[in-house]
């Protein structure tokens, strides 16, 4: 879902930046986005900022399934921008 709505940000492919971070995602059980932060940074603003841009646009998730009793959840979610 997310890798889908992904855009590598036009200025950071005409600098030819790249890199990879990881964002802590915190939802709520029924897909509401509660907090979206990096937690380990790509060392490029942009591309860190677009993860974070991205994440948001795309929310309310999915609910939770049945089988996760959990009303909440934090995931770690890694994000590479490379140009191909």
């Amino acid at each position: 879902l997310i890798r889908d709505n992904l855009v590598y940000p036009w200025v950071a492919r005409q600098m030819n930046l790249q890199g990879s971070l990881i964002l802590e995602m915190h939802l709520y059980y029924t897909g509401e986005l509660l907090e979206v932060k990096v937690i380990q940074p790509s060392g490029c603003a942009l591309l860190d900022d677009d993860a974070i841009k991205t994440v948001k646009k795309i929310a309310p998730y999915p609910p939770f399934p049945l089988e996760i009793s959990q009303k909440d959840l934090r995931i770690d979610l890694p994000i590479v921008y490379k140009i191909e």
